[in-house]
């Protein structure tokens, strides 16, 4: 007997209710206070991701000077790594060898990255470009004086990678709540000024990418291996679409400052005495910062759209529209009062913020974590500096900050397309090793909608062709 057709439009129903509840839009590809979308530096990030690759393996780029003994200011730091050192690194640092780092590169090393108080290792010329600049902008208080007392350790970065070393719990916790609770100018809502917004989300993408480098070298203890945890990724950064928005966004505002900074870039020396390693450096700089378009490539071709976008993302964030007041003007007016006091409290926080790095107890996470926001740092003065007034004034572990910064934001994003393309397998039980990897409970981010969708929307039509052909389907004569 046929079925009821009460009970048909039943199913038809229950078709519609699945197609509603699964099928909904899926995230858009615009990144709020950015010139150029998700889909844009989803196509040009690998472009910069292997020029960057390469520039971390010059010695230049490799060797970073780091006080890692500064005290916490704020609390007692507590050293807590779960990790054995002797079995795969964890928290402890492998210093440099002697005579590993060329000598050009240990002379004239100021004690913090901003600006030197010193004299001994600035040339009469570099010091009167520099009083040339914006003294509210490059005051050495951008950072951290901590530098100033204690040590400094030449770390070579290849060595100490950013990865899990177990490094978690309550003091991690700690230090990210004192960064978003103490430092940041509100909730990051969208009714608060442009500078608050871009420090807020700033830190929220130093934060997401952290997190990225963590899950894509996940330590598995039954193994005694590192492995994606893609489930840690999912839960911890692509669930929440502001976290994601966030690094996509740190990663423009990154890349437009090394961008801007170029000319001032070259004019470094990256040979630290050796030629072939200068010319190597420098054509990695002129390749990240300059389009080949016009060139080998046209718009069209695989290489051509790679390198239209990669254009676009170097444009991807307006500097103009930092401290943009109402009332400015260049003759003291309430605008340029507003404009100092924004400028002066936005170097505020980023001085607590490199205050509070002193406060981490793990040795390569203090490192990464002082290496980015000097990076992070860097960045916004580039970008608050007129380009001409730029020559001269970057400190080499500035730069080094600077493009090691870029680096990992761009190395994270390649892993979050992996992960959105089905790759990034992890390790053998990752997904539920670390619990469910992904469901509704998990707030609903991109890829779980995504897949959501396409189920549901196989669903939605399975069902209701199969109540469409009960409906349809003619009654037995009897």
């Amino acid at each position: 007997a046929a079925m009821p057709r009460g009970l048909a439009l039943r199913w038809l129903l229950l078709a519609a209710c699945i197609g509603v509840c699964t099928c909904e839009q899926l995230p858009c590809s615009r990144i709020p206070d950015a010139a150029c979308g998700r889909d844009v530096v989803d196509a040009a990030v690998h472009v910069f991701a292997r020029t960057l690759r390469d520039l971390q393996t010059r010695d230049y780029f490799r060797y970073f000077p780091v006080n890692l003994e500064a005290e916490c200011p704020f609390w007692e730091d507590d050293f807590q790594c779960t990790i054995d050192s002797g079995l795969a690194g964890g928290c402890t640092i492998c210093e440099c060898e002697e005579g590993e780092v060329p000598d050009a590169f240990l002379k004239g090393e100021s004690a913090h990255g901003w600006v030197s108080q010193s004299v001994s290792d600035t040339s009469a010329a570099r010091t009167e470009k520099l009083s040339q600049l914006d003294r509210s902008v490059v005051e050495p208080s951008w950072v951290s004086h901590g530098e100033d007392h204690g040590p400094l350790t030449v770390v070579n970065l290849l060595k100490n990678p950013e990865r899990f070393t177990g490094y978690s719990g309550e003091p991690a916790r700690r230090v990210w709540s004192s960064i978003h609770d103490e430092n940041c100018f509100g909730s990051g809502s969208a009714d608060a000024c442009f500078e608050k917004r871009v420090f807020y989300r700033l830190m929220s993408g130093l934060q997401s990418s952290i997190t990225t480098h963590i899950a894509r070298e996940y330590f598995y203890p039954s193994t005694s291996s590192f492995a994606p945890n893609v489930g840690l990724f999912l839960r911890a950064v692509a669930a929440h679409e502001e976290r994601l928005d966030n690094l996509y966004f740190a990663f423009l505002v990154t890349l437009r400052a090394v961008t801007r900074a170029r000319d001032a870039l070259l004019e470094e020396d990256f040979g630290g005495g050796s030629a072939a390693e200068d010319a190597a450096a420098r054509a990695l700089v002129l390749r990240l910062t300059t389009s080949s378009l016009g060139a080998a490539a046209a718009p069209g071709d695989g290489a051509g759209d790679e390198e239209a976008a990669a254009e676009q993302c170097r444009r991807g964030f307006d500097e103009s529209a930092l401290f943009q007041v109402p009332g400015d003007d260049t003759y003291g007016g309430a605008g340029a009062q507003e404009k100092l006091e924004l400028k002066e409290e936005l170097r505020a926080k980023f001085l607590n913020v490199s205050r509070i790095m002193d406060c981490v107890g793990c040795e390569k996470c203090r490192l990464w974590g002082k290496l980015q926001v000097l990076g992070l740092g860097t960045a916004v003065r580039i970008l608050l500096t007129p380009p001409e007034e730029l020559s001269g004034a970057l400190e080499r572990r500035e730069v080094v900050a600077l493009v090691n910064t870029l680096a990992q934001l761009a190395r994270s994003l390649e892993f979050a397309a992996e992960v959105a393309a089905g790759g990034g397998a992890a390790a053998p039980g990752a997904w539920l090793w670390e619990g469910r990897a992904w469901g509704p409970g998990d707030g609903g981010g991109p890829l779980w909608r995504a897949g959501c969708s396409a189920a549901g929307a196989v669903a939605a039509l399975a069902v209701a062709v199969a109540g469409f052909r009960i409906v349809r389907k003619p009654r037995r004569r009897t």
